[in-house]
Parts: structure tokens; sequence; C-alpha cells
């Protein structure tokens, strides 16, 4: 999914855990896709691996999914929606309310040029897709984005073991921003000392939500564990 940390995900693995050839071989991207949901895993094939020739066995992929807090994931969304499109308001097009009201945010997802999917709301799309991996009986992990963040260390060390890979000796934190407009990244794009100062705020979490908003992100995901 967009905006859940990824690329620090991946950056912090290159540049710390190493693998042997006993260990699992790491893709950036899992064969579906890389923000595609979890139901596709089989059925569609990422650029990279259109040829059968070079497509891994399916059952041998252990996916590594980024979860991120919804609340702040969603304002993520409106400095970066890529191919989600759901600024239906005035105000959602303002970075000073947005992602409010987000009862309104009916969200219109492009994963192909020819293959889309609507959700109800910001906070329905990362519900649903979020749930697809919660909800699996397959293998895979499953990173919140703040333990990447906040730490990082443990928290890699964890997942290199899993892969069954060992750490280098001197820990390497990824200081300078993880995405690059190069890379068609859009719009402000932090690096970890901004975002360490971002998300260690409670009152920078709540901003731009109104109570009503609250009650509505509530009400879509009480009857889930995320």
């Amino acid at each position: 999914m967009f905006n859940c940390g990824t690329n620090t995900l991946m950056n912090l693995l290159r540049a710390n855990c190493i693998i042997d050839r006993n260990g699992r071989n790491g893709l950036w991207q899992a064969p579906w896709g890389k923000h595609n949901p979890l139901s596709w895993r089989g059925k569609h094939w990422s650029p990279q691996f259109m040829h059968p020739r070079w497509r891994p066995r399916i059952e041998t992929i252990f996916p590594i999914m980024v979860i991120k807090d919804p609340l702040t994931w969603m304002k993520s969304m409106c400095r970066n929606h890529y191919e989600a499109f759901f600024k239906r308001l005035p105000a959602h097009r303002d970075t000073a309310s947005c992602p409010s009201p987000v009862n309104f945010t009916r969200t219109l997802m492009k994963y192909q040029p020819t293959i889309h999917s609507e959700y109800p709301s910001l906070v329905d799309f990362w519900q649903q897709w979020n749930f697809e991996y919660w909800n699996t009986t397959l293998p895979h992990l499953i990173i919140r984005f703040e333990d990447l963040l906040f730490d990082s260390q443990p928290t890699i060390s964890r997942i290199c073991f899993c892969l069954g890979g060992y750490m280098r000796d001197q820990f390497r934190q990824a200081e300078e921003p993880t995405k690059s407009i190069r890379e068609g990244h859009r719009g402000p794009i932090n690096d970890r000392s901004k975002a360490l100062r971002l998300y260690s705020s409670e009152v920078e979490r709540y901003s731009k939500y109104s109570s009503h908003d609250l009650r509505f992100i509530s009400d879509v995901l009480q009857n889930t564990p995320l």
C-alpha cells in the first residue's frame, strides 16, 4: 500500500541485513505487485515477472507487509495520493483540512490502467487492503511502520533473523528521504528527523480530524482487529 514505509524497510534491510545463499532471496516487491492487494496473488504478475521464465514459484513467496497508523496514513495520502483518487470536496484539496471530512472520501484506486476498485472512504480502503493480510493463513510478516521509525535496530534484527540472515556489526540508520521524485514520488517527502517529529506528536496525530471524523473512523474499524 502507498505511504506505509516499504521503502524505509527495504533500505534498512539492504544496509544492515546480510542474507547468504541459504537464506531467503529478497525481492523489492511481491510478484503480484507492491501496491496490489494480496487477493491478486497468483492472478497478476508485475512487469518484472511478465515472462514465465522469470516467475518464482508463488508458494515460495514470503511477503512482508508494512502497516501504518490509519490517522497518519490518511494525511500522508493527502500529501501524496498516487493512484488513489478521493479528493471530492474543496476541503480535501486544502492542506489545512485534508482528509476531513473523512466520510466523503469515496476512493477510486487505479491499481492498473484498466483495473480499478472503489472504496466507500479512505479508511475503508486502509481497512480492506490491510485486512487481507491480517486474515490470511498464508505465511507472511506484518511490520508496523512506527516500529521501523522509533525502534529500527531491534525491528530490523528480528526481520533479518526471520529471513535467515545476519546483521552487520554496525547498524546503519536511514536518515535521508527514502523516496525520490526521480522514481515517481510526488509532493513533500520526509527525511527521518522530520518523520520523528511528525509521528511522535499526539497533537499532530489528531490534527485535521473533527470529532465527527473520529467517530466515523471508529465505526468503520470497530469490528476488525486492526
